[in-house]
């Protein structure tokens, strides 16, 4: 997953203030990923394609894999902030960064505007779970820190529509980080994202075409 920075959000943003267009959906998905198959050895199709992301990024996989359903085959979270029509979630996004001075609006809006085009709904990944027939799903997060504590919820009931809707999904709620191992300590943190990268290799690699 391309770094979103500090606050990209894997979106075309609703509000881009003073910023000018932040249409970062757009140049990732339907700029990037045809300049790396034309320019690099790739599987270009869904069967040799998957998606991955860490925090923010843990959004964008889903999110990317629900809009282009026709790219990847396999998309995993890791602490990913699933459910951002969930009020505690909302709060976080909102005082990650300030953009003019005001809360992060930029990417989905404001959270009072109308349910039918309120971007934290619209956008939301529990909004969209149909989209993620046909794709393999892998979610990731731990509960020993206020951070991924506030995620944890998303990431349960993401998992719950997941088996209701009957789509394939490994679901590892790691706790402190024990179960998981290598050296993550259930926070949300690098050590606990590397371990769970190391965890989901081979269930990706299981169902990856690899030969060009």
């Amino acid at each position: 997953m391309p770094n979103g920075g500090r606050f990209g959000f894997y979106t075309n943003w609703v509000i881009p203030g003073s910023l000018y267009p932040q249409n970062w959906r757009t140049f990732h998905m339907e700029q990037l990923v045809p300049w790396i198959d034309v320019n690099l050895r790739t599987v270009a199709k869904k069967q040799g394609r998957a998606i991955a992301g860490l925090s923010m990024g843990g959004y964008g996989a889903i999110h990317y894999a629900q809009l282009y359903t026709d790219n990847f085959i396999y998309a995993a979270s890791f602490s990913g902030a699933l459910d951002i029509f969930d009020p505690p979630v909302q709060n976080l996004i909102l005082h990650l960064t300030t953009i003019d001075d005001k809360p992060l609006v930029g990417p989905f809006g404001y959270p009072s505007e109308p349910l039918i085009s309120n971007g934290w709904f619209v956008q939301n990944t529990l909004t969209r779970v149909a989209q993620l027939r046909d794709i393999n799903i892998a979610l990731y997060n731990g509960n020993n820190d206020y951070t991924d504590s506030t995620l944890l919820p998303g990431c349960s009931r993401l998992h719950d529509l997941l088996v209701i809707f009957n789509i394939s999904v490994y679901f590892n709620a790691y706790g402190d980080g024990q179960s998981i191992g290598h050296g993550c300590d259930g926070k949300h943190d690098w050590a606990c994202w590397k371990a769970s990268l190391i965890d989901v290799l081979p269930r990706i690699m299981a169902v990856l075409q690899q030969q060009y």
